[in-house]
Parts: structure tokens; sequence; C-alpha cells
């Protein structure tokens, strides 16, 4: 796991060197609000930077709490690709790597690591000074190969859904590379 995870972090500070000036789109869900006059609060924060046109990698952080059915708790992190093959507008998202950390005095063990995985398609609406929004369709585990750990969720939280909509509003920025060639 340790080799796995130093992979990754090498990948993410290399990669964008290629890059003239990447994006970086920091963003907050929106949906999320719900949660407000639900039991299961869902927070999703999610940080993407632009690798090229067609491709990015998004680093979300996703935060499920229960404030009444045994006050579960979930942290969850990940890296996932998005491919833009017809526009940079629509694009297809896939976890690369995608791990929770699960507290709860339901289940088997007090304190639980999850691997999970999850897919969408989503659609950006650009509006000026950086402004951006995402319209997002996920589907968790869509293969059926993870089952036992998302029923181990679903066990915890009241509502804890499978297929998940999100609105992720935020600001897109250029971010300086250390090989761009400015003169």
């Amino acid at each position: 796991m340790r080799q796995v995870f130093l992979l990754l972090l090498l990948l993410l500070c290399c990669l964008p060197l290629g890059a003239s000036q990447p994006d970086l789109f920091l963003s907050c869900d929106l949906l999320s609000l719900d949660g407000l006059w639900k039991e299961t609060w869902n927070v999703r924060l999610e940080a993407q930077l632009a690798l090229s046109d067609q491709f990015s990698l998004n680093l979300p952080l996703t935060l499920a709490a229960e404030r009444t059915y045994a006050g579960s708790s979930y942290l969850e992190g990940g890296v996932f690709l998005a491919y833009r093959p017809f526009s940079r507008r629509s694009y297809l998202l896939i976890s690369l790597v995608q791990a929770g950390y699960l507290e709860s005095y339901l289940c088997e063990e007090e304190h639980q690591v999850l691997f999970l995985h999850e897919m969408g398609l989503g659609y950006r609406y650009a509006f000026p000074f950086g402004l951006q929004v995402d319209l997002r369709l996920t589907v968790r585990d869509p293969n059926g190969v993870f089952a036992s750990e998302y029923e181990e969720l679903a066990s915890c939280f009241s509502a804890y859904e499978m297929v998940r909509l999100s609105l992720l509003v935020g600001w897109s920025f250029s971010v300086p590379s250390p090989l761009s060639k400015e003169g």
C-alpha cells in the first residue's frame, strides 16, 4: 500500500510538468447541503488538475457523518481520471485509487479501511472570472466488485446512495509550471 501511495504521489508531481500552464479547479458539492435537514451529512470537496485538453486528475475528499443513527463517520479520498473525448465540457470519470476510513459502532471492527470504485458522467459550465459549475452523475461500484464494502457502508448510514447527483461549484485558475517558457 505504501508503494502505491508513493507511486501516485510521484505521478501527481511529474505529470503536470509537461503542460505549459495547467489549470487547477477547486470546488465544493452544493447538493450536499441537503444534509442540513437529513440524518446523513455528506460533504465533498474536490481539486482537479488539468493535464491536457482531454485528461485531468481529480482529487476528491468526502466526509459522511450520521447525526443520530449510531454516530457513524466516514472519510474518503482518491485519485480519479477525467477523460474528455468530445469536448472540454463533457467528461467521463473513473476512480484509479479510492479508499475510505470508516468509524462506526455498528461494524464488526471499530475502525475499518475500505477500498472502493466509482464511475461518473459530467458536464461543465464555464462562466467569466474562472467560475465553473459541474453537473455530475456518479455510480458507485458499477460492476459489483466491492459489494461487501458498500453493504457495510449502507448498514452504517441511514442514507447512502449508490447513484449520486452532484453540483460542484468552484473556481478555476492557471498554475505556473516550472517548465513553461515565458519570455
